[in-house]
């Protein structure tokens, strides 16, 4: 037992060790890229008229931030755009300085079926010169008008099956009560 409790107590000591290591470096930013990228989109599923909103997010220091690049809106060629906004926001974190450049996107597909946002590589500069960050590809699925309009029909059905039904309740009570 005694071979194991020591062992044990190594083991902790080695553990607490590698963890006080561990946050350090996160705090002192070592885990994580200098810069960091995100995509998404309010909805995955629309119809061919509505609109999508396509939100980039770009996160890092001032001269990363300030040195990425912009999207290359030829990617996008499933959808048409709309509206475009960029703004910029900073905020403090553990005594660091931390920029976002928030680029939106208002996007209309230009055809029914499966649609992808691609994934979006941003040119940047750092410390270590120029470097690229890549979002992840979002799928979309784009419903044509004839989709919209079969929903319209199979609600518009639904519906008087169900007024029919409380006709014929309503009409069913008031033929028992007369009945007796």
């Amino acid at each position: 037992f005694c071979c194991f409790y020591s062992n044990f107590i190594k083991m902790k000591r080695v553990l607490l060790i590698f963890i006080s290591i561990s946050f350090f470096a996160i705090f002192e930013g070592q885990l994580f890229a200098e810069i960091q990228a995100d995509a998404y989109i309010n909805k995955k599923r629309i119809y061919i008229f509505q609109t999508l909103n396509l939100t980039i997010k770009i996160t890092g220091d001032y001269d990363s931030i300030a040195s990425a690049g912009y999207l290359d809106e030829t990617l996008l060629n499933d959808f048409e755009i709309k509206n475009t906004s960029v703004s910029t926001r900073s905020f403090y974190s553990n005594s660091n300085s931390i920029y976002s450049r928030i680029m939106r996107y208002e996007l209309t597909p230009i055809r029914d079926g499966k649609s992808v946002v691609p994934s979006i590589s941003i040119l940047y500069e750092d410390d270590n010169g120029d470097g690229y960050i890549t979002t992840d590809s979002i799928a979309v699925k784009v419903y044509g008008k004839g989709f919209f309009v079969f929903h319209i029909i199979l609600y518009v059905i639904g519906f008087i099956i169900v007024a029919f039904s409380v006709v014929m309740i309503i009409l069913g009570i008031r033929s028992a009560k007369n009945n007796v």
